[in-house]
């Protein structure tokens, strides 16, 4: 889906974690990553699938951390807020897996968007489809009340983990 690799690759990133067990992340989106040639132009679309994955990412590197640093397994929750911001006038789009297709309902009339789960550190990587639903499902919504099935996020999720951990 990239010709040709920005200088930054696919995505750029900040984050700051701090001794209360706080721990902040700064996300470009890659779809507004500039490269010549790139398909979609930035600020255009948001694909659906990148931040299903992303979501999956963000939950299972935050519990491992937490599991390395052992935190009380039993006690312990991760508070995750997700903001997306800079959304009005895309579309929702499937660019980075062309071979899913969906109808797309129209573009985001809204810019910003604030999304909230609380994960038990204790939840097993088959039950993030639920947290990662919870984080992306009212993101999808403002494409036209856009959702996607418990099946669709869910193999998404698996394939995430599967390629990635």
């Amino acid at each position: 889906y990239i010709e040709e690799r920005s200088m930054f690759g696919d995505s750029l990133d900040y984050w700051r974690i701090d001794n209360e067990g706080r721990f902040y992340c700064l996300r470009g989106l890659e779809d507004d990553m500039p490269a010549p040639g790139k398909v979609p132009q930035p600020f255009t679309q948001l694909d659906f699938y990148l931040q299903i994955a992303r979501i999956t990412e963000v939950i299972s590197v935050l519990a491992s951390m937490c599991r390395t640093l052992e935190y009380d397994l039993e006690n312990t929750e991760l508070a995750i807020s997700c903001k997306w911001s800079k959304l009005k006038g895309r579309l929702l789009t499937s660019w980075v897996e062309r071979s899913r297709h969906f109808a797309s309902r129209g573009k985001s009339h809204q810019d910003v968007i604030l999304t909230h789960a609380i994960v038990p550190l204790t939840a097993s990587s088959v039950a993030y489809s639920e947290y990662v639903e919870q984080l992306v499902g009212p993101l999808f919504e403002i494409f036209g009340g856009m959702s996607f099935s418990k099946e669709v996020i869910d193999g998404i999720v698996q394939t995430t983990l599967k390629n990635r951990y």
